[in-house]
């Protein structure tokens, strides 16, 4: 019986690549850990903060409102510049004599 498996030679080049590649590798996992790690700290600390202060009240929600209406407000006013500059536009054009 034959083998499929095709024979491939020794290359120390490809081998220095595969052996930078799972260097690196380890480097990303190590580095991903840390950054759970730090999301951790920073969610409990966040997570306490709130337990020990009873007087601090959610504002997310009339943040949300408020940039809304900031968008809202920019963008009408984005607009009623738009066709206020469209409605001038032949008006202060010299007519030819």
């Amino acid at each position: 019986s034959t083998s499929s498996i095709a024979y491939m030679p020794f290359d120390p080049a490809s081998t220095e690549v595969v052996l930078d590649l799972g260097r690196s590798l380890y480097k990303l996992m190590f580095q991903l850990l840390l950054l759970i790690e730090s999301n951790h700290k920073i969610s409990s600390n966040v997570v306490n903060h709130f337990r020990m202060n009873e007087d601090m009240h959610d504002i997310s929600d009339l943040y949300a409102l408020v940039r809304d209406a900031l968008v809202r407000y920019i963008s009408e006013a984005e607009l009623d510049c738009l066709e206020s500059s469209t409605s001038t536009e032949g008006e202060h054009t010299p007519t030819p004599s």
